[in-house]
């Protein structure tokens, strides 16, 4: 199975003496949303495979604080070909500040 990026930059990170505290916390976080939400399809008897936009926007909607945790997991299934019905929501572009 095609590697998650999370784990591939985790890696590359600590061969090169990088990988903070704040950034493993950070990965830890993405992983065990992926993992819920893996966890929540299957109790909707649910594969990755056939889960479809509404579906994924329910469980947004039920877990609102989670989806920025879930965007790269989602992107990743996307570009590996696991499931193309899901989009994630893009952030929203932060404006600078007017002083």
């Amino acid at each position: 199975m095609p590697e998650w990026q999370v784990l591939r930059d985790a890696r590359r990170r600590t061969t090169r003496n990088r990988y903070s505290v704040g950034a493993a916390a950070a990965d830890v976080t993405e992983i065990r949303t992926a993992i819920a939400f893996l966890t929540w399809l299957d109790s909707h008897q649910t594969s990755l495979a056939d889960a479809d936009q509404p579906l994924f926007e329910r469980w947004m909607t039920e877990h609102r604080t989670r989806v920025r945790q879930l965007t790269s997991f989602i992107r990743w299934t996307t570009a590996r070909g696991l499931n193309t019905a899901l989009t994630a929501p893009k952030r929203p572009r932060q404006s600078p500040a007017a002083a």
